[in-house]
């Protein structure tokens, strides 16, 4: 039997209990081309391309064929994206937690001044898709001859609905706009299997069962998060900012932009409020899906700014994205494309729930975002925000910055030193209230080591941990705060 296997693992932790694989799709290019598969490539570049089934060529014989050649005389403006897509919205995934992804392929003609990319997209919670993975393939493969590539894919749990029937993945000819540009490939033996979920647990990183968020609500575990009784307080930088939405601006609208608009655009299904918290006007959504406020022109945020820092308190929130939408960039990428640049709380640092978080993010992270490649951020024509994700969520504070240092006078509550930081032994805590905890995870949200000072002063030991980035989070008597170490 001819056998490729895409497994998609979406368990982010251990389980206990008993799990059971099943085949659910086998595609081994046997007779035809299926009818899910189309060439998706953009029609003024059709001609460059030749897309369908071969009978006499595969790994046996049987297999799907495809390749791009970029023609001078459509033009070179601009690159192409050579796309073939594999398209299910009809799809079973059974009872599965975890699938596998691999494939056969063969690069037939050399990749010229191109990449040669595959993404996988599973059913998202709450409609759409979410991308599994974007990988370029070509230095993985040599030419002419059939490979055998696995990914071991894990994307975040909470955003992947097993009861959904839409499954994509796609191979992406990304190629410059000289002629000749482009490739010529093979792909044979698809096949895709589930791992059902063992037993749900109230510790297993997973929202499961009767759960009403991950490992919390429902008869078993703990109560989720409760809503906020506080505001997180009017907290600018040390340095100079541009309020998005902050009572901090003294504006009606709190904005500095004179045409701000809080919803600009939204899915139907969220609901939004402006709570006052103890004295701290904040934004409330609930259902959040996605939704982005108007700037009512373009910005040049880059210019002067370095950061853009965001207050949020989640509460049933179990993924949560933020992104800054680029006016020429968005012209070709936008609207859940995979390439669109977030940062991911989740992902790119954990995602706390029942506190007040406060987080700098720096601009360039949307500029050198890994999954875009057909585009350019530069953040010199900002007109909205975008906020997605699920559950309920508050937010606040949301500024650009030319520090990511909260001002001394923010600082009365939780006020603490970390140094040096890069570091390649131990880091130095130094806060001006009593640290109670400190918990501190790696870059997939696992915890890596927890310390429990009840001093003033204490050290992290970095001499243990491997070289790369981790988060913090610091627990005082005043509060909490979760900030960014490196170890090289």
């Amino acid at each position: 039997m001819k056998k490729i296997t895409f497994l998609f693992t979406l368990v982010c932790g251990l389980t206990i209990g008993f799990s059971q694989t099943t085949e659910l799709l086998n595609e081994t290019f046997d007779s035809a081309l299926p009818a899910e598969w189309t060439n998706n490539t953009n029609p003024t570049y059709l001609s460059e391309t030749t897309f369908g089934w071969t009978g006499t060529e595969g790994n046996p014989a049987g297999a799907m064929f495809a390749s791009g050649s970029v023609d001078e005389a459509n033009g070179t403006s601009e690159g192409r994206a050579f796309q073939f897509l594999y398209n299910n919205n009809a799809f079973d995934y059974g009872n599965s937690s975890s699938v596998e992804i691999s494939f056969d392929i063969r690069i037939t003609g050399a990749v010229t001044n191109a990449n040669l990319q595959f993404q996988t997209q599973a059913a998202r919670d709450g409609g759409g898709v979410v991308v599994v993975n974007n990988e370029n393939i070509q230095n993985g493969v040599t030419q002419g001859v059939w490979t055998n590539l696995t990914f071991n894919m894990t994307p975040n749990p909470s955003e992947f609905d097993t009861d959904g029937t839409l499954l994509i993945f796609f191979f992406n000819l990304a190629s410059a706009p000289i002629g000749g540009s482009g490739g010529a490939f093979e792909v044979d033996n698809i096949v895709v299997t589930g791992t059902d979920a063992a037993a749900p647990t109230c510790d297993d990183g997973m929202q499961n069962g009767d759960e009403e968020g991950v490992d919390c609500g429902g008869a078993s575990c703990p109560p989720c998060a409760t809503d906020p009784t506080d505001g997180p307080g009017n907290n600018g930088s040390a340095g100079t900012d541009f309020y998005i939405y902050s009572e901090l601006s003294g504006n009606p609208s709190s904005s500095d932009f004179a045409g701000f608009n809080l919803v600009d655009f939204s899915n139907p299904e969220a609901a939004f409020s402006q709570p006052d918290l103890n004295g701290d006007t904040v934004l409330r959504v609930d259902n959040l899906g996605f939704f982005g406020s108007g700037f009512g022109e373009n910005f040049d945020a880059t210019g002067t700014y370095t950061y853009v820092h965001i207050n949020y308190y989640a509460t049933t929130s179990t993924a949560f994205n933020f992104s800054l939408v680029d006016d020429s960039l968005s012209a070709t990428i936008c609207c859940g494309n995979p390439e669109e640049p977030f940062y991911r709380f989740g992902v790119d640092e954990p995602l706390e729930t029942g506190q007040w978080v406060s987080t700098f993010i720096p601009l360039s992270h949307y500029a050198t975002f890994p999954a875009l490649v057909s585009g350019t951020w530069d953040g010199t024509d900002l007109k909205q925000t975008l906020f997605t994700g699920n559950g309920t969520v508050f937010i606040d504070n949301l500024y650009f910055s030319t520090s990511d240092t909260l001002g001394v006078d923010d600082l009365s509550l939780v006020n603490f030193k970390a140094f040096p930081n890069p570091t390649n032994d131990n880091w130095e805590i130094l806060a001006n209230s009593e640290i109670k905890n400190i918990t501190m995870y790696d870059m997939l949200g696992k915890q890596v080591l927890s310390l429990t000072p009840n001093r003033n002063f204490t050290t992290i030991k970095g001499s243990d941990l491997n070289d790369g980035i981790y988060f913090a989070k610091i627990e005082t008597v005043s509060g909490s705060e979760t900030i960014k170490l490196i170890k090289d």
